[in-house]
């Protein structure tokens, strides 16, 4: 083989891989950007579910401590 054709193959192997490791990038991007959209619509859900509850902590004198979770509408 000529040393032209041999530069050519090489190009074009290089290129097909180039091609291939960005194709790759964007959609490992695509995917990080729908995880991190995906968690903070779930950040937001929990936030808002979280408004209507109060949390009731008692003390007593033994060194207990007992919580409620309380729902107001």
């Amino acid at each position: 083989m000529t040393p032209e054709l041999l530069a050519m193959l090489g190009g074009g192997i290089s290129g097909f891989v180039m091609k291939l490791i960005g194709t790759q990038m964007e959609s490992q991007a695509r995917q990080f950007e729908r995880m991190i959209t995906s968690q903070q619509t779930a950040d937001a859900s929990a936030d808002a579910a979280l408004h209507n509850y109060f949390f009731l902590l008692f003390d007593y004198p033994t060194s207990k401590r007992v919580g409620f979770l309380v729902r107001f509408k």
